[in-house]
């Protein structure tokens, strides 16, 4: 019985999770419609056996949407992203150790990412 209990209550936190997901992409979905796409990171010396991390930026009119993957990386992942001067992250979606900050220079500092760890943060104008 108690496994029942264990089981129900693991499903009801994916649902959850997968609710959470859902929303944020229903929210930048008209990002991801009009967007650009730009990629900055580590350099790609093997498909087979990455290393350091990867940002793909997604910007339109109505804002911008960052992917961000580690793949043998550990630690912050920090850097500028010029596009997002004047924006800040509205809303992430990334393990809960996760944290982020947008400063108004368009410096991005992500702090807490494992290996082979995503994240994504829709970011709006600052107003």
């Amino acid at each position: 019985m108690k496994h029942r209990r264990w089981d129900l209550l693991c499903c009801r936190k994916i649902w959850a999770l997968i609710e959470e997901a859902i929303a944020l992409y229903r929210k930048c979905t008209p990002i991801i419609r009009n967007a650009r796409v730009s990629r900055s990171g580590s350099v790609v010396r093997s498909y087979a056996k990455p290393e350091g991390y990867q940002i793909v930026e997604l910007l339109s009119e109505e804002g911008a949407l960052l992917v961000v993957h580690s793949f043998q990386h550990e630690g912050i992942i920090a850097g500028y992203q010029k596009n997002l001067r004047g924006y800040h992250i509205s809303s992430m979606f990334a393990d809960n150790a996760i944290s982020a900050s947008l400063g108004e220079d368009g410096y991005l500092q992500i702090e807490a990412m494992h290996a082979f760890d995503g994240a994504v943060f829709h970011c709006l104008r600052a107003e």
